[in-house]
């Protein structure tokens, strides 16, 4: 009787330790930081904040009800010896955990950076615009690489597979200045 206790016991052991082993997850990189290298693009937030109703109102932007707009601007730089591969999808995080996709509103007052085939030493720098609930603010941003696209340029360009580039990185937007309205 004391045998099967004993073996049950180290069984339930074995599967506490199964269950809390490290589960493989995706790499990513999260920084408390205004700037990151993902690949070849060194990223660098440069402001982020609410647009003022009245900018909105002058280049024809109309949120949804319950909905207000957020600039982020950003700075791509091109620190590598070749032309850049990363295609990037971006995404705003906000105090709440909501996520929201970038609109692209090509405007005077906010055209967003051409990173794709930025040349090396190029820069790029633009605004992203987001549509997000009202009383949530911007916290991070985060850029996620589309690996499939990235390792066929570096594959044509006669490089291998990136595999130290984390999939994910999210820089800080707090403590960031107002962008200019």
């Amino acid at each position: 009787m004391k045998w099967r206790v004993v073996l049950l016991a180290a069984g339930l052991v074995l599967l506490a330790i199964g269950m809390t082993a490290h589960q493989s997850t995706p790499k990513k990189a999260e920084t408390g930081t205004h700037t990151a290298r993902v690949g070849d693009l060194q990223v660098t937030v440069t402001a982020a904040g609410a647009v003022s109703p009245n900018l909105a109102r002058q280049h024809r932007m109309r949120a949804r009800p319950g909905y207000h707009f957020v600039v982020v601007n950003v700075k791509f730089k091109n620190v590598g010896s070749y032309r850049n591969c990363y295609w990037l999808r971006l995404s705003l995080r906000v105090d709440l955990g909501f996520h929201y996709e970038s609109h692209p509103y090509n405007t005077e007052a906010f055209k967003e950076p051409e990173f794709q085939d930025l040349q090396p030493s190029d820069e790029s720098e633009g605004s992203y615009v987001f549509q997000v609930k009202d009383g949530t603010h911007p916290v991070a941003l985060e850029l996620v690489r589309n690996t499939y696209t990235v390792d066929a340029c570096r594959e044509m360009q006669h490089r291998g597979p990136d595999n130290s580039t984390p999939e994910k990185v999210t820089l800080s937007l707090r403590d960031l200045p107002e962008p200019a309205n």
